[in-house]
């Protein structure tokens, strides 16, 4: 191989896991050179693996067996793990012990998991996980536990100014992942809205889960042998098994268990931080280049088209708000009292623009039904948002519409179309089909390396209440992207970009929200790579001059 052209060493390259190319980087400076050179130009990585075997029905994978597969296929070391498994599943405990010690580990826990992986939609899966390698990116883990429904230390004002210490230029912070355990479900939509708001456009994605844990990062010196020492064996081979040690001799003395964590606590970067209570956690993602996008359906159907429409997902736009009021805390007419009541708009006549006849809300809702949602589309924006109509609406013969009191959100409703929208079951899988063909569409040139989907439990994964068909959303996703991993669980609540109705573009960012009913995507994507490009240069003056810059003295033993 030493007489090999760059060429054909590259080809070797490419074939070449994390591990054996690893092997063949120690073995002299060229393929040292080589190899993290095809990874520079490789770029981001992302392989899974489920605990279900598509060809054996018999069997699942054991831990050590879903960890081993996942390794065996990625190319360059992982810096970020995103796990999910079943509630009964021991997937943490060796979770540590598998990846690298600076890879951060986020994982979720629900009752029901889902995967479409290698042609197989499944949730029979008790553990699976994503395995990702973010060229250039900062993953950032956080944790909040909650101490009697509000968040504990730190606060949310730390995480924010530790978040800006390592900042690099404007908008650097792109992409947070977001869980909520339990209770935490109470105070996560105050967490998101804040970072939302110090980051508009980031994207923010997630659900909440049942428990879930997350690295963090180990604080030197925090820990001590006397502090090891007054808790109690069983705690210690706990803090063992968060630390990813291997399970010490049966029998060590207490004395012996404490010198071992204490060890592993020097030489580790990060320790797993259970969440099996309340609590909000996750990562966030910064980078110049971040290969993240966020995609989110849910489905509604126009209360006002005729039967004869073949798509009732894509809103009416044949009706106008004609007059609207917008009402703050501070006006005289103002309804609401309490701490911080909402502003709100009252949207008070609409007009057909077909026939020129204006009416009432009242009037709209007796001709055409009460809606679960009003759709109001701006002029110039893409996609109706859905409203929930306060309950006292038809007493003011009006739609009342609360907002979050945000500048965008107080602008006129005026000349803004409107059309009264029901949640339906074929709607959703229609809404479905329409998200996936768009993201077939607008992804050309494009390579999606894998997703992590996050549907409402009233989606499934059984066939039943809206929706008649088992795992719908994973299905619907599988059957036009095959070959692209795609793993998640089912939520009590999904977090991401607010849904809405009739939207042409595939992707959504900002305006976060936690909502029902939803399915929310987190995908990663990329550039299709040309290897027949790739030229790497490896004669000996760049091969020393690379190997000096990054290891220094040390290089001089390869």
């Amino acid at each position: 191989m030493d007489h090999w052209n760059s060429d054909l060493l590259l080809t070797v390259v490419r074939f070449l896991n994390v591990t054996d190319s690893c092997r063949l980087a120690a073995t002299s400076k060229r393929y040292y050179y080589l190899v993290l050179q095809y990874r520079r130009l490789r770029g981001p990585e992302f392989v899974a693996s489920v605990s279900a075997i598509p060809t054996v029905q018999t069997r699942t994978r054991s831990n050590e067996e879903l960890l081993k597969d996942a390794v065996a296929k990625i190319q360059a070391p992982p810096n970020l793990v995103l796990a999910f498994n079943t509630l009964t599943s021991t997937l943490p405990r060796d979770l540590a012990q598998a990846v690298p010690n600076d890879a951060v580990i986020l994982g979720a826990m629900a009752p029901q998991i889902q995967s479409s992986y290698q042609g197989v939609t499944e949730c029979k899966s008790k553990a699976a996980c994503m395995l990702a390698s973010l060229t250039n990116a900062r993953v950032k883990p956080f944790c909040f536990m909650m101490e009697n429904d509000t968040l504990a230390a730190p606060d949310f004002a730390t995480f924010t100014q530790e978040l800006a210490e390592q900042e690099q230029g404007n908008d650097y912070w792109k992409v947070f992942m977001v869980y909520a355990a339990d209770s935490g479900a109470n105070q996560v939509e105050l967490f998101i809205d804040g970072l939302q708001k110090r980051y508009p456009n980031a994207t923010i994605v997630g659900g909440v889960c049942s428990q879930g844990y997350v690295s963090m990062p180990i604080v030197p010196g925090a820990i001590t042998a006397d502090d090891l020492m007054q808790g109690t064996s069983f705690t210690l081979l706990k803090l063992n098994k968060c630390l990813g040690g291997q399970k010490p001799l049966d029998g060590i003395e207490k004395r012996e268990l404490v010198d071992h964590v204490l060890s592993l606590i020097e030489t580790k970067k990060y320790m797993l931080q259970l969440v099996d209570g309340d609590g909000i956690f996750g990562v966030a993602l910064g980078g110049q280049e971040m290969p993240f996008k966020s995609m989110v359906s849910r489905g509604v159907t126009s209360m006002t088209k005729s039967a004869g429409d073949t798509d009732t997902t894509r809103p009416n736009a044949q009706f106008t708000i004609t007059r609207s009021d917008t009402h703050r805390p501070t006006d005289p007419e103002y309804m609401f009292r309490g701490d911080d009541p909402p502003p709100y708009h009252l949207i008070r006549t609409v007009r057909d623009n077909e026939t020129l006849k204006e009416y009432s809300p009242s009037e709209m809702v007796t001709r055409y039904g009460q809606p679960s949602f009003v759709g109001v589309r701006r002029p110039g924006e893409d996609g109706f948002e859905l409203h929930n109509p306060h309950p006292i609406s038809m007493n003011l013969s009006s739609f009342l519409l609360l907002t979050d009191g945000s500048d965008a959100a107080m602008l006129s409703l005026e000349h803004a179309t409107i059309d009264l929208l029901d949640l339906d079951g074929r709607a959703c899988m229609q809404d479905m089909d329409n998200a996936v063909r768009k993201l077939y569409e607008q992804t050309d040139g494009q390579q999606i390396l894998g997703a992590v989907m996050v549907s409402c439990n009233g989606r499934g994964p059984s066939p039943g209440g809206l929706i008649p068909e088992a795992m719908s959303d994973a299905t619907r996703f599988a059957k036009v992207f095959p070959n692209v991993p795609c793993l998640g669980f089912y939520a009590g609540g999904e977090i991401g970009p607010k849904a809405l109705a009739g939207r042409d573009a595939a992707f959504q960012s900002g305006k976060v929200a936690l909502q029902g009913f939803t399915a929310v995507f987190a995908l990663f994507i990329v550039p299709i790579v040309d290897y027949c490009g790739m030229e790497i240069d490896d004669c000996n003056d760049n091969v020393e001059q690379f190997v000096a810059s990054r290891l220094g003295a040390k290089g001089a033993t390869l």
